[in-house]
């Protein structure tokens, strides 16, 4: 009996696990990486949320261990900026290099790098 209630408890998260996987690479595939206006948008929309998790992952791998740090510490004290309801973006681009600054934050603004055909917050 119990050998039978833990393998229906492993079939059920192993059915959740899938339709999560389902779902992300559903969330992915419509995701446009080359595109910096969108990978901007998609990280200070995720800081908008409080989703440093998801955040970081628009965070380019060389720099996400000490940026990826300082931003959850910055979320965690509340010195994030303050975003608006709207996030509308002036996009400075030059070759593999881009800053996405918010037109109507105070100042708010990132760095991205062009990498291996797509855009990453730096």
């Amino acid at each position: 009996m119990l050998k039978a209630g833990h393998n229906m408890i492993q079939k059920s998260l192993l059915i959740g696990l899938i339709l999560l996987a389902s779902v992300l690479m559903a969330c992915a595939q419509k995701a446009d990486l080359t595109d910096p206006e969108y990978v901007a948008e998609a990280f200070w929309s995720a800081i908008q949320e409080g989703n440093a998790v998801q955040a970081i992952t628009f965070i380019h791998p060389d720099a996400r261990e000490q940026l990826g740090k300082q931003l959850k510490t910055d979320m965690r004290n509340e010195l994030v900026p303050e975003l608006p309801e709207e996030l509308v973006f002036e996009m400075f681009v030059k070759g593999d290099v881009a800053v996405a600054k918010i037109r109507n934050s105070k100042g708010v603004a990132c760095d991205l790098v062009k990498d291996q055909g797509r855009w990453w917050v730096r």
